[in-house]
């Protein structure tokens, strides 16, 4: 492998430089640059000199900049660029010199004042070396390519370089960038010419977190399982020496896990191999897709994948179409699967390439993406175990695998050294930046109007606590934005479902496909479809997998086509036979409501559909055939349903989309479900018919009067904290009449001990933002200093803040948790609360400058000070506070990552808000040579280098 050295100036020539980096990587030699000097302690000019002398093959770039001249030991004043090539004419290294020509275009930007110097170089450059002359990135990249495969050839390198060209990488990108470029929103958007939307993907992309899952306590099997489906575990379940304090610690050290970017998560090293888990609709597989393109368009990727990454075969393995090729026997390994892709679907690859690629350079990415779509137990624990073997046959590659939370079996891939992350919701900030970016994009002809919408939506954002909710699920949010081009958000979860489930309806235009078979079958309308999706998500939900899984057999599918066509049109077998056929034959060929999964598998484009659908389908048997009764809806759905949790959205859904009084009786009936709460003992979790029925009222308008079932789900929950051996309440209540007042003293006490109401605390703090009462921001401060739970008192600060910021009383509350919680997740709340609605107050400023100091914890006085910064950044004071803690805060110590270093973030916020302060230099480099922490002297030199580059 032959070493190779780029020279040039940087900011002109980011561009040019990127391309050849690119292509010289693909070439699988080593390479030589200053995008690769952020660890070395070296000065820049020393480390370059030193790196050209050690190459094999020097590669100069030359435009209109002369460079850096450095000031240390500089007599004749030259620019690295020029010591560079000096070092290699030194050294008699062959040298491949490129040139701008000079006569295409190239902005005045990108050009020295004083051009004497970058003049004299270039024809000294003229003078001793055969030049070649480029216009274009493009066209740079192409003549070093050429250059180097000959001059590589020559020097004996040949074998190398072309060992990777026995597939066709611009063919096999081309195709990764045609399936997945372009954001599938076919869909999404209505089928109207105007309406269909040509986005690319990374146009839109918002990086989101992902919060670490940490290694189990170690439980037998089964009792994982139960912990897992119905959130307890009994203390006779636990093995000897497990007590349930080790499981709660357990759970809570997932909370006590930062927040971190994805992106980062993916290009640690620490994380060779990682899963990613999501809910529905949360982002896994665009992610997925994104890293994909990054690695392939270095022009336009993401840095951090870009430089992490580089020089990597992008690979991406969907389970789901994977599994389907080896039940058809097409394919059994995955570099089968990838050759399969390369006859079928003109990847270019082959597996004796893929093969020879990973034995001997090994660099590469894969992605396995959907592990949650192997509906077969056996199938997905074998495909699982085959990922283990592939990373134990190729050690080099980094691998990701990507899976729903539910239904997911963390132990084979944990015991093969696997670290979990989950995908967090967007926050407020990434929901806007994608909006911003989705309505500068789809409505770029008309910004006025594009204004109009982005407000409307991020006013619903602001306004709704279901909207926000929704949101924070991108497939959900990109709905949304395509619903708030025409329209006013809904704000219940099920209008915004049967939305778009109309748009995509809409293109599932069956007629037009079954006349291009010559079969005339204009009958079929709307309604038709609608119906033919809820009795297909209704025999679904009764298959074998329930609604665990979300996929139906070819064969079931065309016999619920052909019984609709016969019992609703009359259709003759043959007829509706051929009419089904063709149907089914639809989904092979595009993606609508509906989508071949493999092996003959059909399924809901999205799971949410399922759900949806099925809810529906029930609520139309009720409202409008009658073949349920409230009676049998009540004991045939939701009493042989209320225990198992893959039902539960089905559930409230169907609550959602009733009327009030019926959706109060069927609340009734739920939490009558588990009547004798003196005897049951529900272990550290809440009955489920308890957790059903408040999250059933999320969307009820409480003005509407549905205050009876309310009212005695207080009641069931007073009964629960007095009866149950978990709650020493005091016996005085039980042999009488409990009052409203009680009721919601008694709520309070079971908020404030243990962990028993952490799952219900979301919902329960709904209800509360509806009653109709005016003691709420009081009843919420209490519960947030009572709590023993530092997430529900974190949460309760966070919602005081929210919907009682206009109350007086609020202000000092948050001031004091910001100061004297206990916890410092408590206190970060506080202080982002602050943040976001009282920024201005003087009291607000003197809380940030203390914590900034004071607090004990570093990400408190990371907040802090960021906060500081934003909002009194023209303060002298705050910029005395920002230079004091770049240098004196404690916080990264050795273990500590950057993310989290104060002392690096107070450099970053010095060279982002005062750069031209000459003590921004002054400080940047004291820290980059004497800071105790390598990533902080890393950071320092980097924002030297991007200062110094500004300047040039």
């Amino acid at each position: 492998m032959a070493k190779i050295y780029v020279s040039s100036t940087y900011l002109d020539l980011q561009e040019f430089r990127e391309k050849i980096l690119f292509h010289l990587h693909r070439l699988q030699q080593a390479v030589g640059a200053m995008e690769y000097y952020l660890a070395d302690d070296r000065l820049p000019a020393a480390k370059c000199v030193a790196d050209v002398k050690a190459c094999d093959i020097y590669v100069g770039v030359y435009a209109w900049r002369y460079g850096t001249i450095p000031d240390a030991e500089n007599l004749d004043r030259l620019s690295i660029t020029e010591m560079e090539y000096r070092a290699a004419r030194e050294e008699g290294i062959p040298c491949l010199i490129f040139l701008h020509d000079g006569k295409s275009p190239w902005s005045p930007d990108l050009v020295d004042d004083d051009k004497t110097r970058i003049k004299t170089f270039r024809k000294k450059v003229e003078s001793e070396q055969s030049a070649q002359w480029f216009k274009t990135a493009d066209e740079l990249a192409s003549l070093v390519g050429a250059s180097l495969y000959d001059k590589l050839n020559a020097l004996g390198y040949g074998a190398q370089a072309t060992s990777v060209t026995t597939f066709d990488l611009e063919k096999y990108f081309a195709a990764l960038r045609k399936r997945y470029g372009v954001l599938a929103l076919e869909g999404l958007t209505p089928p109207q010419k105007e309406e269909y939307l040509q986005i690319q993907l990374r146009q839109v992309f918002v990086e989101q977190n992902v919060r670490e899952n940490p290694p189990p306590v170690e439980l037998p099997k089964e009792v994982w399982e139960k912990l897992s489906r119905d959130k307890e575990i009994h203390p006779d379940d636990l093995p000897s020496g497990i007590t349930l304090d080790d499981v709660r610690r357990a759970r809570e050290a997932y909370y006590e896990k930062p927040s971190r970017p994805v992106l980062d998560v993916l290009t640690d090293s620490r994380y060779p191999h990682a899963i990613i888990l999501g809910d529905p609709g949360s982002g896994k597989s665009t992610l997925a897709r994104f890293v994909m393109l990054s690695l392939i368009d270095p022009a336009t990727a993401d840095d951090v994948l870009q430089k992490a990454f580089a020089g990597c075969l992008p690979l991406l393995i969907e389970l789901r179409s994977y599994a389907g090729l080896c039940a058809d026997d097409k394919c059994n390994s995955f570099l089968e699967f990838l050759e399969y892709l390369g006859k079928t679907e003109g990847w270019a690859l082959t597996q004796s390439a893929l093969q020879n690629h990973l034995k001997n350079d090994g660099r590469a990415v894969v992605i396995f993406d959907g592990l949650d779509e192997i509906f077969d137990p056996e199938q997905r624990e074998r495909i699982t175990r085959q990922i283990v073997g592939f990373c134990g046959d190729y050690p080099k590659a980094r691998v990701i695998v990507t899976s729903r939370v539910i239904g997911y079996r963390r132990k084979i891939l944990t015991d093969a050294g696997f670290t979990h992350f989950t995908l967090q919701d967007l926050d407020e900030k990434q929901v806007e930046t994608f909006v911003n970016r989705w309505y500068d994009l789809a409505m770029s002809d008309r910004p006025d109007e594009a204004k109009e919408r982005r407000e409307r939506i991020l006013k619903s954002f602001k306004e709704s606590a279901s909207i926000r909710q929704l949101a924070g699920n991108p497939m959900l949010l990109t709905i949304m934005a395509i619903i708030g081009k025409h329209q006013e958000l809904p704000r219940e979860r099920w209008k915004l479902y049967d939305h778009a489930a109309s748009v995509l309806i809409q293109h599932w235009d069956v007629n037009k496909h079954l006349k291009d078979a010559r079969i005339d079958a204009d009958f079929i309308g709307e309604d038709d479809k609608k119906e033919l999706l809820r009795r297909l998500a209704f025999r679904m939900q009764g298959g074998d997998g329930g609604l665990a899984g979300n996929y139906i057999h070819r064969e079931q599918l065309q016999a619920e086509f052909e019984g609709y066509l016969r019992e609703r049109y009359a259709q003759t077998p043959d007829r509706a036979k051929a009419i089904a056929e063709a149907m089914i034959q639809q989904f092979r060929e595009r993606n609508f409501i509906l989508s071949l999964y493999g092996a003959n598998l059909y399924g809901f484009v999205h799971r949410a559909f399922l759900e949806f659908f099925c809810a529906s389908a029930f609520v139309w048997k009720f409202e409008k055939t009658k073949e349920l009764t409230i009676e049998q809806l009540k004991t045939d759905v939701y009493g042989k349903h209320w225990e198992d949790q893959s039902w539960h959205e089905v559930l409230r859904l169907i609550c959602w989309m009733l009327n009030i009084e019926r959706a109060g009786q069927i609340v009734d009936y739920v939490l009558g479900l588990v009547p004798d709460l003196k005897r049951a003992d529900f272990g550290s979790s809440p009955p489920l018919n308890i957790e059903l029925s408040l999250t059933c009222f999320d969307e009820v308008d409480f003005s509407s009067g549905l205050i009876a079932p309310f009212e005695n789900l207080i009641s069931v929950i007073s009964e629960l904290c007095l009866q149950n051996e978990h709650w020493e309440i005091g016996q005085e209540h039980s042999k009488k009449k409990i009052s409203m007042q009680e009721k919601q003293r008694l709520i309070q006490s079971a908020f404030s001990r243990d962990h028993f109401f952490d799952d219900l605390a979301i919902p329960l703090r709904k209800i509360i933002r509806g009653w109709p009462s005016s003691g709420v921001a009081p009843l919420l401060q209490k519960w947030a200093v009572k709590s023993e739970s530092y997430e529900l008192r974190s949460a309760l600060v966070s919602t005081l803040a929210e919907h009682c910021h206009d109350q007086v009383e609020t202000l000092p509350f948050l001031l004091e948790c910001s100061v004297k919680d206990t916890d410092w997740n408590v206190r970060y709340s506080a202080i982002a609360s602050l943040a976001n609605f009282y920024p201005g107050e003087t009291r607000t400023r003197t809380v940030f400058y203390d914590r900034a100091i004071n607090d004990v914890n570093y990400y408190v006085r990371y907040v802090a000070m960021t906060a500081l910064v934003k909002f009194f950044a023209h303060r002298q004071d705050t910029q005395m506070l920002v230079r004091d803690r770049a240098i004196n805060d404690a916080s990264p110590q050795n273990r500590e990552t950057r993310e989290f270093s104060v002392r690096s973030s107070a450099l970053d916020l010095m060279a982002e808000r005062w750069p031209a302060n000459p003590d921004t230099m002054k400080i940047l480099q004291e820290r980059a040579a004497k800071d105790p922490v390598l990533t902080v002297r890393k950071n320092a030199r980097r924002l030297i280098k991007l200062l110094r580059s500004k300047k040039e």
